[in-house]
């Protein structure tokens, strides 16, 4: 029976269950590689996550941190432009009391105002600070 079967027929035969074996190898694969890159996408979307939650309390840690520093500074450069401004009312105040000269006497009130408009905001600032 198959003796009667020629040589090019088993080649065409042989050659066409190599395709189909062929086939089934390379779905085979691609099912394999469908299925690695679908555990991969999983691992670096896993792990995505995880950093961006590392990094978000990392930087909220650090916003903290530098929120305290910029109060302390704040309230620092207040203080001494609140000293310096006292320190200069005093001496134009005390200028205009020695010469009398008008423009002494402006340059004290303007200092005067100057001082008393940041104590006054310092005094607004206070209270907020405390309701806080």
């Amino acid at each position: 029976m198959f003796a009667d079967i020629s040589d090019t027929v088993w080649n065409g035969i042989i050659a066409g269950c190599v395709t189909v074996i062929i086939s089934l190898i390379s779905t085979f694969n691609g099912w394999l590689t469908r299925r690695q890159n679908a555990a991969n996408a999983k691992e670096v979307k896993e792990t995505t996550e995880n950093t961006a939650v590392e990094v978000k309390q990392a930087l909220v840690a650090h916003n903290e941190k530098t929120d305290e520093k910029m109060e302390t500074i704040h309230t620092l450069v207040n203080s001494a432009f609140g000293q310096q401004l006292k320190v200069t009312a005093d001496a134009t105040n005390k200028t205009a009391s020695i010469t009398g000269d008008s423009a002494d006497i402006n340059a004290a009130d303007a200092a005067k105002k100057l001082l008393d408009a940041h104590n006054e905001s310092q005094a607004k600032a206070d209270l907020e600070k405390k309701s806080v």
